[in-house]
Order: C-alpha cells, then sequence, then structure tokens
C-alpha cells in the first residue's frame, strides 16, 4: 500500500512539473473604440487579457512589424555649400557639375574626357549686389542626375569662368566653402562628402590663366581672375574637382525595432496611448509573448489606423 502511494505522488509531481514546464499562448486582445483619428490625438489601445510580455510596433518608419528582417531605403542626394563673391563685377562666374567616368590625368584633359553634368541651376550662388557675405545655397536635390539603377562613383567639379574684363568687368574674387554631400532618406542622413582637407580636390586651371590665382583651402575654394595687361582679356577656366565619391541607390536600415509594454516583471495594464504626428494609414500591432524554460508561445494582435489632418 505504502508502495503505491508513493507511485502516485511521483505521478502527481511529474503532472504538476508538465503543467509548470508548458507554455500556454497568452490570453490577450486589444481593441480601439475607432480606426480613424486626428495628427497628435492620443489612439487609445485597451487590453484584455494577460501575457508575460507585450511589445509594440505603431507602423510607422522604424517601428513598423512588416520590417521586424530589415528595411531597406532608397536616399535622395542633396548637396549643399556657401559662396562669397567681391572685388568685381561679372556675373554668373561659378558653377557646379558632376563628373561621370573621370579619369585623373593631372590635367584638364581629364576633366574634358569626362561626361560632364551642369547642376548649377539647383543652388543659390552669391553674386557681387550681396555686399562680400556668404551665401548659402540651399539643399540642391541631384538625385535626378545620378544613375540609381545600381552603385557608382562620380566626382564633384566647382569650375570658374573669367571673361574678358575689358568688355565684362572685373572679375570677382569667388569662394566656396563647405561643400558637403549627403544621402537623405525619412530616417537619417549620411554625409557622404564634406570639404575638410586640400587634399580631397585637384585643381586645374586653362595654360593662360595668371599663375596662383585658384587655391584649395582646407575647407574652401578662392578663385580668383588674373589682372594686367598680359590676362585681362584672356577668356579662362578654373576646376577644382573632388575625390571619387561613391553613389549607393538606397541605404540598409537594419530591422524595424519594437517598442517595450510590459515585462516578465511588470503588471498588466489595460491602456496604451500612442499620438501619430503624420496622416497617413497605419497598421498597429501588438505582440504578445508567454515563456518559459521550455520555450515560448507568441500570438500577434493587428489593428489598421487611419490619421487624419
Amino acid at each position: 500500500m505504502k508502495k503505491l502511494l508513493f507511485l502516485l505522488f511521483i505521478a502527481s509531481l511529474n503532472v504538476a512539473c508538465k503543467k509548470l514546464e508548458d507554455v500556454s499562448e497568452p490570453a490577450f486582445s486589444v481593441t480601439t473604440s475607432k480606426t480613424s483619428y486626428k495628427i497628435n490625438e492620443n489612439v487609445d489601445f485597451t487590453f484584455s487579457g494577460n501575457a508575460d510580455i507585450v511589445t509594440f510596433y505603431s507602423g510607422e518608419i522604424g517601428n513598423d512589424y512588416d520590417h521586424v528582417n530589415g528595411r531597406i531605403m532608397p536616399s535622395n542626394f542633396l548637396a549643399n555649400f556657401e559662396s562669397q563673391t567681391l572685388d568685381g563685377t561679372q556675373l554668373n562666374q561659378v558653377g557646379v557639375y558632376i563628373l561621370k567616368n573621370y579619369k585623373s590625368t593631372n590635367s584638364l584633359a581629364g576633366v574634358y574626357a569626362a561626361d560632364t553634368i551642369d547642376i548649377s541651376s539647383n543652388f543659390r550662388f552669391a553674386k557681387p549686389s550681396d555686399n562680400r557675405v556668404f551665401v548659402n545655397s540651399g539643399f540642391g536635390d541631384i538625385s535626378k542626375y545620378l544613375d540609381l539603377s545600381k552603385p557608382s562613383t562620380i566626382n564633384i567639379a566647382i569650375k570658374q569662368i573669367v571673361r574678358n574684363q575689358n568688355v565684362y568687368g572685373t572679375g570677382n574674387i569667388n569662394r566656396v566653402k563647405a561643400f558637403k554631400l549627403l544621402a537623405s532618406n525619412d530616417v537619417r542622413e549620411t554625409t557622404l562628402f564634406q570639404h575638410t582637407s586640400a587634399s580631397q580636390w585637384e585643381l586645374f586651371s586653362t595654360p593662360n590663366k595668371m599663375p596662383g590665382r585658384a587655391l584649395v583651402e582646407a575647407t574652401q575654394l578662392t578663385l580668383r581672375n588674373g589682372f594686367g595687361a598680359a590676362y585681362v582679356t584672356e577668356y579662362t577656366e578654373d576646376w577644382a574637382v573632388s575625390q571619387a565619391i561613391n553613389i549607393s541607390p538606397s541605404t540598409d536600415m537594419g530591422p524595424d525595432l519594437a517598442v517595450g509594454v510590459k515585462s516578465v516583471a511588470d503588471k498588466m495594464p489595460r491602456l496604451y496611448q500612442k499620438a501619430y504626428a503624420k496622416a497617413g494609414k497605419y497598421m498597429v500591432t501588438f505582440k504578445a509573448i508567454n515563456q518559459s524554460v521550455k520555450g515560448k508561445a507568441t500570438i500577434i494582435k493587428q489593428i489598421p489606423i487611419n490619421i487624419e489632418n
């Protein structure tokens, strides 16, 4: 009899342990009172049931359940710089160009052999009437000039021309500083190129240019006119060509991440609130998890939310 009782006791322990180790699916649900909300209006998510862990995906970029395995985002390419012009009267002396298939020959021959695209119309340049101050160019989007079907390499070139100064007036001293090129998307900006060293540029001038009148400095280019009878009637060009810049059409942003709502140690909340700053349609996702030493059980609850202006 004692042996029988002992066996029954051992059997009951095994059943109890199994129950402790089994992981059941969370009895968890979530509701909202409506599906359309205004910008910055709190969306109230009401919970029922329980779960060991609850996480939240708003459906916004960076917090979207559809991208938990990673997100590849296309980029726009924005250039910016400051320019200054002084001590002359000529207009439209400076331009910005993309060089494709550029191969340095340590001369203008390499520049002229490259495929050259004038992108100057995307920027504001200083004029003599700007009274010698540095003028911000704005952020010019140069994406449309690039081949975004595959990774590629470009060079940026800054060109100055000086026309016959007896006909068109005195050429200016032109400076371009802090040139930078960014890859931008809705999540981040990445600097692809920034003028921080003279070694980032090659500088070439036409042979008829007065020597020493163009200069690459640590953060700026200084491009000046020639003077004296031997030079004032000449049409001249100066080209500053950047180092090669790698263009990748898209950026690997990595996986979108969840926001924690409840951990194992927390009491189950009955309400979670979220306000959206942008209008649009969002798929909200709650991930509820029960876990033990034997593993875990997960359920996904999703609610479409419409945000209006």
